[in-house]
């Protein structure tokens, strides 16, 4: 959500993390309308740490229609004295999840005087990673300097070092032109899997035959597609900040499953059904900390699918498939 002055530009963004909740399963995306005097209403789920400011006539919500937590109303109106922060946000680089970020994570910065307004993007190659500084930007964890992916006025694309602890908390920083912003204090997790997708619903993937997934070209009956995804946690051999994964390819430590959950019983019980899993570990020749999964389609199902590694799971994503 960002507020544009006059003339077109940004006075100030911020990122609102829509709902992860399948409408399959009953769940809503998030709803934004524009009120009087520019006030802006957002309505989404909430989860169990939200304290709202007043009580709202929405009542309880059974699990089923909100299991991320009751619908929350939320209320933004202008305000000229309202302090501003360059740096709004960030999140996993293919989900735009916020929360958690893993070692190793591809992750995306939001807000608005993070770097010129033409974007750079960094080129690596495998004898040498994606640089720490671009267009007179640095992103750094714990002081530590980030490889940088893309950078740009209201957007940088970093790669978590390796070097986070899990468990810990870290401040992320950015500087442009040697002036630092304000910096976000983030928990760190071991994994914080997300998947790369089309248009936040549709994986970007890959059909066994080399086509891009999609409505017009969607993968045959328990054909093999491919996937990509960050946050899946450490990879063994360990590698540099920013470097291309060579061959022989390293192994992700933790094993990747994918499948979706279906509702078992009168009670909505839903058991995790994975699919076959072939390939699932660092993706050749992309920066390290990306992940290529390959797995097999069920036969007809278009049920939502999930990443799951470990306890934790991706948001819920589609692949396209042919029906019989």
């Amino acid at each position: 959500m960002s507020v544009y002055a006059r003339d077109g530009s940004i006075l100030q963004t911020t990122y609102l993390p829509g709902v992860e909740t399948e409408r399959s399963y009953g769940g809503f995306l998030a709803l934004i309308v524009i009120g009087a005097n520019s006030t802006v209403f957002v309505l989404e789920n909430a989860d169990a740490s939200y304290t709202p400011t007043q009580t709202g006539p929405f009542g309880e919500v059974t699990t089923l229609h909100a299991p991320d937590g009751p619908p929350a109303l939320l209320r933004f109106s202008p305000n000229s004295s309202a302090q501003t922060y360059p740096l709004a946000c960030a999140g996993n680089a293919a989900s735009y999840s916020t929360g958690a970020i893993s070692p190793g994570e591809l992750v995306t910065l939001f807000g608005t005087g993070l770097g010129r307004e033409q974007g750079v993007a960094p080129q690596s190659t495998l004898r040498s990673p994606y640089p720490t500084q671009a267009g007179n930007v640095e992103v750094t964890f714990d002081g530590t300097p980030a490889p940088l992916m893309w950078v740009q006025d209201a957007q940088i694309n970093a790669v978590a070092p390796w070097s986070l602890t899990a468990g810990q908390n870290t401040q992320l920083c950015v500087s442009y032109n040697s002036v630092p912003t304000n910096c976000l204090t983030l928990p760190v997790a071991q994994t914080a899997p997300g998947v790369f997708t089309v248009d936040g619903t549709y994986a970007l993937a890959v059909n066994q035959d080399g086509t891009i997934n999609s409505a017009g070209h969607p993968a045959p009956a328990r054909s093999i597609v491919s996937i990509w995804a960050t946050g899946l946690g450490p990879i063994t051999p360990a590698q540099a900040d920013g470097a291309l994964i060579d061959l022989p390819l390293p192994s992700n430590v933790l094993a990747a499953q994918v499948g979706t959950e279906m509702p078992m019983g009168f009670q909505w019980t839903k058991v995790f059904q994975p699919y076959p899993v072939t390939y699932a570990g660092p993706a050749p020749y992309l920066v390290a900390g990306e992940s290529q999964i390959n797995f097999q389609v069920p036969s007809s199902s278009q049920d939502p699918t999930q990443l799951v590694v470990g306890s934790t799971t991706s948001q819920f994503f589609h692949v396209q498939i042919i029906n019989p």
